[in-house]
């Protein structure tokens, strides 16, 4: 049989099991007989069966991938065969009680009519033990009385047990050992009174035979929720939860990790979940709940302050809208950066997505943002290859450009891989633009635009950039983010120029000294570079 036959034959078993649950929830509580119980607990029986049977040949498949698995499906449904039978169990328990209800001795001469006893009530019929003729010996007496009190006693330890109710492992095992013990002590003295009775008490044999059932019927349902928080944990990947300091963009990933693999999980302790989520907070998140000490009446609380403060979605979306707007400006095609921005723009997107926000019609608003921060040459490129250029422009189209172009841009970078960077050489000395004519005849040359007016020169040769004054200048140079000392983009490297100010011998260009005297023009020094006369080429790499 196929995969898709087996999924069809699990959805069919599945339904099954759910419709016994719904008429079994629907049905008046006059019609819940015995009869009935033991009918509907057959029914549930027989479709599990057939459930697990089949779930034995998917997981023998190849195909672990299917939403079947995925989505726990078999785990979801052993849970409401195992609380829809123990309800059935429970309440078959009660109608059995009620009807074997042990009578005190009769006296002497008293009539069965004067007892209250009718011939055709089960269990009110005789006393199970007092009906036992006279001439027994006073060892079957003793015994017989023992075996009363313990019908009574695993009588009352089989109504206390609630599958539904019961979550932790060591109650469960702690319910089934209780079963057990108490079960022990009926079967001891069971085996010495069979050999005298010999099936002589015909209600004594059906009361046995009763709580002989239900003990294995109890026992059944005990393990199978066992075996199922077992089966939970080995289905269950471990997840490594990541450190949560207070950072609003942290918290929505931290919060699912976090409820999925501690919070949701039923073998878990409360204590074990508090000491998880103590270890796993730091910074402004940790000190919030520093007062609360490690214990399970504290998690519940501990849980909720965490949420309180931090599940703000206001605050989440400024924090994922400024993830967005700030990035940084593209200055020149480069894999790294365009990639960048195609990583940033998506996360941000599906962040805001996530915390309900609908972002389908931003697309004209986010492309012209994320277009101002594209290179001339970039976006040039970027306009020539639109479909619809007369249209409200569409994101997926602009990421699929950017995911195209820095994909050749890193593929032109693999083909080309010797190439090493002048400055890194420590036997030739950093350019000088002075000499620039002469150093172009032996170095590779590569032309730059310039990051301010997008035209064929560098920025220290930028008219625009010159004709500012000092504090002007260091204001664009940090919003262009280049480096103070070379005024060149290293693409977050260390900056390898050992050149330094004319004036003061300080790590910074000498276009951007300010001075600190008084009547001294803080505007540019009084030299200047001479221009390259070969047209305004940067010197900055050699071919080996």
């Amino acid at each position: 049989m196929n995969t898709e036959a087996l999924i069809k034959r699990q959805e069919d078993c599945f339904d099954s099991i759910k419709r016994i649950c719904v008429n079994f929830g629907k049905d008046a509580p006059e019609r819940k007989t015995l009869e009935y119980l033991k009918k509907r607990i057959e029914a549930l029986d027989t479709h599990w069966q057939q459930f697990a049977e089949t779930d034995k040949l998917l997981n023998a498949g190849e195909e672990k991938n299917l939403s079947y698995f995925t989505s726990n499906v078999f785990v979801k449904a052993q849970e409401k065969y195992l609380r829809a039978k123990s309800q059935m169990v429970a309440l078959q328990a009660q109608w059995v009680a009620e009807l074997m209800k042990i009578q005190p001795q009769p006296t002497a001469g008293t009539s069965k009519e004067e007892r209250g006893e009718s011939a055709g009530t089960f269990g009110v019929v005789q006393d199970i033990f007092g009906g036992i003729n006279t001439d027994l010996t006073d060892r079957k007496s003793v015994l017989l009385q023992q075996q009363q009190g313990n019908f009574k006693a695993f009588q009352r330890a089989a109504t206390k047990v609630n599958i539904d109710t019961i979550e932790e492992k060591w109650d469960l095992e702690d319910r089934l050992n209780i079963l057990k013990t108490k079960w022990n002590a009926i079967d001891k003295i069971h085996w010495e009174l069979d050999n005298w009775l010999n099936g002589s008490n015909e209600l004594y044999e059906q009361e046995y035979n009763r709580l002989e059932n239900l003990y294995e019927e109890l026992r059944k349902v005990i393990n199978k929720k066992m075996w199922a928080n077992l089966h939970y944990e080995k289905s269950t990947p471990r997840v490594e939860i990541p450190e949560f300091s207070g950072e609003y963009a942290q918290w929505v990933s931290f919060k699912d990790i976090f409820m999925e693999t501690i919070h949701n999980n039923p073998l878990i302790s409360k204590t074990q979940k508090m000491q998880h989520l103590k270890t796993k907070l730091r910074g402004e998140a940790e000190k919030l709940v520093q007062h609360l000490t490690v214990s399970a009446d504290n998690y519940e609380c501990c849980w909720e302050i965490i949420q309180n403060r931090f599940d703000n979605k206001r605050l989440l979306f400024s924090s994922y809208i400024n993830t967005l707007l700030n990035q940084p400006i593209v200055q020149q095609p480069n894999a790294y950066q365009i990639k960048r921005m195609h990583d940033t723009t998506l996360e941000a997107l599906n962040a805001l997505k996530n915390i309900g926000l609908d972002t389908s019609t931003w697309d004209p608003i986010v492309v012209h943002l994320l277009s101002q921060k594209l290179d001339a040459a970039t976006y040039n490129d970027y306009v020539q290859g639109l479909q619809k250029p007369r249209e409200f422009p569409v994101l997926k189209e602009l990421l699929n450009f950017l995911e195209s172009k820095f994909m050749a841009l890193e593929t032109v970078k693999t083909n080309h891989p010797a190439v090493k960077s002048y400055y890194k050489n420590n036997e030739v000395k950093a350019p000088n633009f002075k000499n620039a004519e002469k150093g172009s005849k032996s170095f590779h040359v590569s032309i730059k635009n310039c990051p301010l007016c997008k035209k064929d020169h560098v920025l220290m040769n930028c008219p625009t950039f010159l004709s500012t004054n000092v504090p002007n200048r260091i204001a664009t140079v940090t919003k262009l983010r280049v480096c103070r000392n070379c005024l060149f983009d290293h693409y977050g490297k260390q900056c390898d120029s050992n050149k330094k100010c004319k004036v003061c011998n300080k790590s910074h260009h000498t276009f951007l000294h300010e001075t600190n005297f008084k009547g001294q023009s803080t505007s540019t020094p009084s030299w200047s570079p001479q221009k390259n006369t070969n047209q305004n080429y940067e010197l900055y790499s050699m071919r080996l």
